[in-house]
């Protein structure tokens, strides 16, 4: 039987504090333990505080993906966590960029545009995933996939592989500004 009690599993991380909100940083380490589903993630902020979020990998496969692409690179990522320490929601920037928001608040992509991916956002189970295109004149414009779509594994490794070697990127949105294609590179 599986332990569904996060804050026991915390625990192992000595020194850090359960994500409660909104933090961001650079992942510093990542806890695997003998809990098949769930993976800790360690994020060290600015000021030296370590964060310790879990996440259900079985559920949550595209954060897992996101996560691991962050430690890997040292890419500049934001957590939000509820109140037991559950990873809810995250985003992933450019390693040349400051901590990115979870906010997605930009222009809706309806038609073709070539920029930047400065900023992939994966929160609120059960909804798509957000892509942040910058343009060559600061415009920022917001894509998205929802991960059950067939395509949706191809093209969210496109944009992760555009965001984390920052190179450009073309992208096609519909009338919802859902991606209906990328092309990557120049």
């Amino acid at each position: 039987m599986r332990n569904v009690d996060s804050s026991i599993n915390l625990g192992i991380v000595r020194g850090g504090i359960p994500l409660t909100g909104v933090k961001g940083g650079f992942l510093a380490r990542i806890i695997d333990s003998n809990d098949l589903d769930n993976v800790n993630f360690v994020l060290r902020t600015g000021e030296g505080a370590l964060y310790c979020g879990q996440l259900n990998i079985a559920t949550h496969e595209n954060r897992n993906n996101l996560l691991m692409m962050a430690l890997d690179y040292g890419l500049p990522v934001a957590l939000s966590g509820d109140n037991s320490g559950n990873i809810t929601g995250l985003a992933v920037a450019p390693s040349d960029s400051p901590i990115p928001s979870l906010n997605c608040a930009f222009l809706k992509l309806h038609d073709t545009r070539t920029g930047m991916v400065v900023r992939i956002v994966d929160k609120d189970q059960g909804s798509a995933i957000s892509y942040v295109l910058q343009t060559g004149d600061g415009s920022r414009y917001c894509a998205q996939m929802w991960p059950n779509k067939d395509y949706f594994d191809n093209r969210n490794s496109l944009f992760m592989m555009a965001l984390r070697m920052n190179i450009p990127v073309t992208i096609s949105g519909g009338i919802n500004n859902e991606v209906t294609s990328i092309a990557v590179g120049s």
